[in-house]
């Protein structure tokens, strides 16, 4: 389960621009 929600955050924040904050960093 654990990465399942990894991957979907990975994803999430694929599309998502450089620009934006992301909580990765």
């Amino acid at each position: 389960m654990g990465l399942a929600k990894s991957a979907a955050r990975k994803l999430r924040f694929l599309p998502a621009p450089d620009a934006a904050p992301g909580p990765a960093g």
